[in-house]
């Protein structure tokens, strides 16, 4: 009996270590799993990343810009033909100098040279020169294009033309107003319609002729005064 128990006590610890060195059925969910040096499953290779961006960037514009012009530019309006015709501001200064707009010596070739000397200046402020060089040059009894053109404009404007009243209230002024050339020609048709307004409705002659475009122009409407009709040569 001794010796029975003796073996079963040896064959049930041989069982006990069996059982511990191959371990339980089922691992213990605490028990961590052992490094073999190997994977214990393969990578799945999607060949694309697994996640995507949410949403668009919020940098790019989300509408057209509100600074575009909603409509063509408009062109800048033409300018004037020329200036209104306006009675002179020098009368005051021209009656201290001698002149009476409604006596004016009848031509500046009957001037005296005094008379010339203090009737110049005049001319030279009513066009905005800064000198007797806009007309002339150092010798100033050499005839210029200007000289010739200021001559024809005196006699037959100046000396022969009053406002629509018959006033004797112009002179050079009156229409340069300060600047040598006065009339814009970019619109022709704007120019006529200027003229017929400004010299033809609101000038009269100091001999009561009656002033029409042929008054300047001539009967066949000469449009080169300076050069057919006044016979003004280019210097």
């Amino acid at each position: 009996m001794k010796f029975a128990g003796s073996f079963g006590l040896a064959i049930a610890l041989a069982v006990t270590g069996l059982v511990a060195a191959c371990g339980p059925a089922t691992p213990d969910a605490n028990t961590p799993p052992v490094a073999t040096g190997e994977p214990t499953s393969a990578p799945v290779a999607t060949g694309a990343p697994t996640a995507e961006p949410t949403s668009a960037p919020t940098s790019a514009p989300t509408s057209a810009p509100t600074s575009a012009p909603t409509s063509a530019p408009t062109s800048a309006p033409a300018a004037p033909p020329g200036p209104p015709i306006m009675a002179t501001k020098l009368a005051e200064d021209l009656k201290k100098a001698g002149f009476d707009l409604a006596k004016l010596p009848p031509s500046i070739a009957k001037m005296s040279d005094g008379q010339k000397k203090k009737i110049m200046p005049f001319f030279v402020k009513s066009l905005g020169y800064e000198d007797c060089k806009g007309c002339h040059v150092e010798d100033v009894k050499k005839k210029t294009r200007n000289t010739d053109i200021a001559k024809h404009m005196y006699d037959e404007f100046v000396v022969k033309m009053r406002d629509e009243k018959g006033g004797a209230t112009l002179f050079c002024d009156s229409c340069h107003q300060g600047k040598p050339k006065i009339l814009n020609r970019t619109d022709l048709k704007a120019v006529g319609k200027y003229m017929d307004e400004q010299y033809v409705n609101r000038l009269s002659h100091a001999d009561k002729k009656a002033q029409e475009c042929g008054s300047c122009h001539g009967d066949t409407m000469e449009m080169k005064i300076f050069d057919k009709m006044w016979k003004v040569a280019a210097k």
